[in-house]
């Protein structure tokens, strides 16, 4: 079984007070009211991101941990096409 991982920032939006998660190699992100909506928001981003990329027959990037932080995990389908070089193709 294959899985994804992504490297995900977090920050807080100085005018809303809301925190923000993204995933800088994707460019997706999402906001909550605390560090646990933020993620839980940006996992289900993360889901529909992968699986829009996966129906318009592009490949799915692949991040490699290069850099300490907090990552994301998904399971990778078997029918999706993956990028090693973390570009969408």
């Amino acid at each position: 079984m294959k899985f994804l991982d992504y490297r995900v920032s977090v920050t807080r939006d100085s005018d809303t007070g809301q925190l923000v998660a993204q995933i800088p190699s994707l460019g997706i992100a999402d906001y909550g009211k605390d560090l646990a909506d933020a993620l839980s928001n940006l996992d289900e981003m993360l889901r529909f991101h992968l699986e829009s990329l996966q129906k318009e027959g592009k490949r799915i990037p692949k991040e490699r941990h290069t850099k300490e932080g907090f990552y994301l995990r998904r399971k990778a389908s078997r029918s999706c096409r993956l990028n090693p070089y973390g570009r969408v193709k």
